[in-house]
């Protein structure tokens, strides 16, 4: 079974873990600058960061299977490819699942439950950039119903801009 949850104070080790094991892996943009800890503890004082566990009843802890930041994203705001029909984006970033369990919809998964709490925050669309050389999150995206709605150049990287109005 799974649950998806806001992060606390206590999965921000577990977190930093986690987005580190992903350097490296294929269509990976990440290096050893970033994420940083102090990226992973902003999204924490704004409560937007979020975690998909593996809810194992015999356990105290629940595993982190992936791990998302869904809140204003102010590096977005600064890309004019938008679509003017969203006037309130949720911004995306920072999402990684386990080696181990990629390829079994956790993306799909935890991006479906990012829309609704984005909704329910009063966000009216989701914003986010994909690295150019990450086939497999661009075709989940593309199967969610996001559209490419341009491309950015930030961070030493080469984005599209992906974005969905909820």
């Amino acid at each position: 079974m799974k649950q998806i949850r806001l992060a606390t104070e206590h999965d921000k080790e577990e977190i930093f873990q986690l987005y580190r094991s992903l350097i490296g892996t294929p269509g990976c943009s990440w290096d050893e600058d970033y994420p940083a800890m102090e990226d992973i503890e902003s999204d924490l004082a704004q409560q937007a960061l979020y975690v998909l566990c593996s809810v194992e009843e015999q356990t105290a802890h629940s595993p982190i299977l992936a791990a998302v930041a869904a809140g204003r994203e102010e590096d977005l705001e600064t890309v004019t490819c938008w679509s003017s029909d969203i006037q309130r984006p949720c911004g995306l970033s920072r999402l990684g699942v386990r080696r181990e369990f990629q390829n079994q919809g956790l993306a799909k998964e935890l991006v479906s439950a990012m829309e609704q709490e984005a909704i329910r925050r009063g966000f009216d669309g989701i914003h986010f950039f994909v690295s150019k050389t990450n086939p497999a999150a661009l075709a989940v995206y593309q199967r969610l119903g996001y559209r490419s709605c341009g491309e950015a150049t930030m961070f030493g990287v080469n984005w599209w801009c992906y974005e969905k109005a909820l």
